[in-house]
C-alpha cells in the first residue's frame, strides 16, 4: 500500500490515504514497511522519522520521476544523535539502536540543480 504525503493537502480520489505531511512527521510503518508518494520544492531538505524496536537494518530506496533527479537520502540520525551520509538513492543501514531514528532528504550540492517534483520514499525495517 502506498500512502500519498504532499505538503499542502492533496486532491484524490484515495482520500483514506492522502494525509498533510509536514517535515519532523514519523512514517507509519505497516509490518515494517512503507512505501510513501511525497513532494519535494527546489532546495528544501526534509526529515521524517521511523521507530526501530528490534530489526538490525533500514532499507531505504528514494524512487523520483526521472533517473536524473538531484535528490538522495542526505544523513540518517540514530536516536543517540550520531549523524552518518551522505548517501545515494539506495541504502540498506545498520541499526545499531533502538528509538526513533531520523532521515534527512534532500539534494547534493554538486551534483546539478535543485530538485522540485514528487518522488517515493520506500522504507522497510529488516
Amino acid at each position: 500500500m502506498v500512502q500519498d504525503f504532499k505538503y499542502k493537502p492533496i486532491a484524490s480520489n484515495h482520500k483514506k490515504y492522502s494525509q498533510t505531511i509536514e517535515n519532523g512527521t514519523e512514517l507509519k510503518l505497516k509490518d515494517g514497511k512503507g512505501s510513501f508518494n511525497l513532494f519535494k520544492e527546489a532546495k528544501q531538505e526534509q526529515i521524517f522519522y521511523f521507530n526501530n524496536n528490534s530489526c538490525n537494518v533500514v532499507s531505504i530506496q528514494i524512487v523520483p520521476a526521472t533517473d536524473t533527479a538531484n535528490i538522495r537520502i542526505n544523513n540518517i540520525i540514530s536516536p543517540s544523535k550520531n549523524t552518518d551520509g551522505p548517501f545515494g538513492r539506495n541504502i540498506d543501514y545498520g541499526l545499531s539502536e533502538n528509538g526513533v531514528y531520523e532521515i534527512v532528504i534532500g539534494e547534493s550540492s554538486i551534483k546539478g540543480y535543485p530538485f522540485q517534483g514528487n518522488y517515493t520514499l520506500n522504507v522497510q525495517l529488516k
